[in-house]
């Protein structure tokens, strides 16, 4: 019995000392985990915020893509309609360049029309193969074990050229993959394999959008180059499954690693990865809009930035690489130049001589300002109801003025423009004075609130003689509320009241103009009166501001080829430059859609 309760009691002890030791090895692999768990959560950390250095997280929240005109430019076979690039129908393009070919050998009169019926019905068959005649052969893409060859003028040639991802997304979007590459390569040659030609494709370009690299920019050479070049690999993506922490989930549901974002180059092949930035690797260019421009895209005439960094001093003489299909990208130009509306045109020296005026002092407002010269703001009008000077408008093309809604709630009055003024009471060979036909209010204006403070006027006998001179030029009409990001430097003009004159109720005889900052944020200083569709100028100081009788005129910004749009309409403020109080306008690229569907073709030839 005795030798029973010794067993039993040795059980009972290892047993114990067994649970013990297992619940301290517990206690230490749970440790392990946590400290594990802790290092991976530093690491992930660390990985965030070096990603946070490039993007900006609340602007991924929009998903942005290459449809987005609030970030990019439309194609010219594409328009700009509640922030979306849709496509035109074939007659809406513009006139220019001769007929083309498709890789599903349909003969087009345009390549323009080709790519909106592509774009209308999302069919590669109306992808871009050559220009006439249409019986040579077609140009083709194969991918052989990775390996990339093109079919040009019957040929199949091996492709040696250094490709970049916008490339190779082009590459796997013409083989059928509308996602691109997943990645791409270049791989030594073991032996001639594949062709019979001497020839291979040793340069290849393309900007990433294209659906053929037919539209891409190539170049041809000795195929010997191959030895030292290597064949080009490319692997499309093809998978469908969740993005993990280390990588972005593009807005077409691609993954790409975050390490790839914000360097230029359009990863996701939807430039989802690249349009919301605030800094940009490998030498790419940060444009305005937090878009960043791979170096090779700068200074080939195909802006990308909507304020046209990237294509901003720009040198003639800089030399650009030869391809032998520059044609097409000619072509591509002459269709964009053809679709621009003329406008903010600085060929007539309008901007240059206010971008050289010094920096104005505290008391220099254009509730004071400095005083313009003939033709400096040549988009500027005055309005004039029952034949009283009353409010600014501006010319914006065709037969088309903007102003402010409130300028115009006179029902029976009888409204005209007077253009090419400079001095209101000097009568100058430059002036002219136009009976206003029609007026179109924003439907939703609230006198009360100043909401949707803007309205059209359309004049039905517009002097020709005067249009598109120095004397009477069209401001441009943005269509990204991002164009022009807070702390820009805007100028506003006028005959508003001037504080250094005699009677702070008397108007100046000159125009005036005066330099005004973008404010964001303005709730803060306006309260729940600030609203959608508003921007805030001036200064917080009240340094700098607009003023009675300024309303309904422009505040102009200008991009970087010295462009002029008109931001804003002069619409409301707290008195006139009150500390704390920056003035309030009528923001015009929020209402660029509703201004399009007014005026139409008369301003918008496409």
């Amino acid at each position: 019995m005795a030798h029973f309760w010794f067993i039993l009691t040795a059980a009972v002890y290892f047993s114990l000392c067994s649970s013990e030791h297992q619940n301290v090895r517990g206690h230490d692999s749970e440790k392990s985990m946590e400290v594990h768990q802790n290092a991976q959560d530093v690491e992930d950390s660390t990985r965030q915020k070096a990603w946070n250095k490039h993007v900006v997280p609340s602007c991924l929240e929009e998903k942005y893509n290459d449809k987005s005109c609030q970030k990019v430019f439309c194609h010219p076979w594409e328009r700009c309609l509640q922030d979306r690039c849709m496509c035109l129908i074939p007659n809406e393009c513009p006139r220019v360049g001769g007929p083309v070919c498709s890789l599903g050998g349909n003969r087009l009169p345009s390549y323009c029309k080709l790519k909106s019926l592509e774009c209308l019905r999302k069919n590669s068959k109306y992808a871009f193969s050559n220009f006439m005649p249409c019986s040579k052969p077609r140009f083709s893409i194969k991918e052989e074990r990775g390996q990339l060859f093109l079919q040009i003028s019957g040929d199949w040639l091996p492709v040696c050229a250094n490709m970049n991802m916008p490339t190779a997304n082009a590459a796997c979007r013409q083989l059928g993959l509308s996602l691109g590459a997943k990645t791409v390569q270049n791989k030594k040659m073991v032996s001639k394999t594949n062709t019979n030609s001497s020839q291979a494709v040793t340069k290849l370009l393309c900007k990433g959008w294209e659906s053929s690299l037919a539209e891409c920019q190539y170049k041809l050479g000795k195929y010997n180059k191959c030895q030292r070049l290597g064949h080009i690999h490319i692997n499309c993506y093809k998978e469908e499954r969740g993005c993990n922490i280390s990588e972005f989930e593009c807005a077409n549901k691609k993954c790409v690693p975050r390490t790839r974002m914000c360097n230029g180059d359009d990863d996701c092949a939807d430039r989802s990865d690249e349009l919301c930035c605030q800094s940009c690797s490998k030498g790419a260019l940060l444009c305005s809009t937090g878009n960043c421009v791979a170096e090779t895209s700068l200074c080939d005439g195909e802006p990308d930035c909507i304020n046209y960094e990237d294509e901003a001093n720009c040198t003639s003489t800089k030399k650009s690489k030869k391809y032998d299909n520059e044609v097409i990208v000619q072509e591509r130009q002459n269709i964009r130049e053809a679709a621009l509306p003329v406008c903010g045109n600085s060929s007539f020296g309008i901007s240059s001589v206010v971008l050289l005026q010094p920096r104005s002092s505290r008391n220099r407002r254009l509730i004071g300002g400095t005083q313009a010269t003939q033709d400096q703001f040549p988009w500027q009008a005055a309005l004039l109801q029952d034949r009283v000077w009353t409010c600014g408008a501006v010319f914006i093309g065709g037969n088309w003025f903007l102003t402010a809604a409130h300028c115009v709630s006179k029902v029976m009055a009888e409204y005209k423009v007077r253009v090419g003024e400079l001095a209101r009471l000097t009568r100058e060979t430059t002036q002219d004075e136009l009976l206003i036909d029609r007026i179109v209010k924003h439907p939703r204006y609230n006198s009360r609130t100043n909401k949707n403070d803007v309205a059209l006027l359309f004049v039905a006998k517009m002097d020709h003689i005067h249009l598109y001179t120095p004397s009477l030029t069209p401001a441009c009409i943005p269509h990204s509320s991002l164009q022009f990001p807070p702390g820009t430097q805007c100028f506003a003009s006028g005959w508003g009241r001037a504080l250094e004159l005699t009677t702070l109720a008397k108007r100046p005889n000159v125009l005036r103009w005066v330099k005004l900052n973008l404010i964001g944020n303005c709730s803060a200083f306006h309260g729940e009166r600030f609203t959608e569709g508003m921007e805030c100028a001036g200064s917080l100081d009240g340094s700098a501001d607009t003023c009675d009788g300024d309303s309904g005129g422009p505040l102009i910004c200008y991009n970087s080829l010295n462009d002029a749009y008109v931001w804003g309409i002069v619409s409301w403020g707290h008195r006139c430059g009150t500390e704390g109080f920056p003035g309030v306008y009528a923001k015009v690229a929020f209402y660029y859609t509703w201004i399009r569907s007014i005026t139409g073709k008369d301003i918008f030839k496409h």
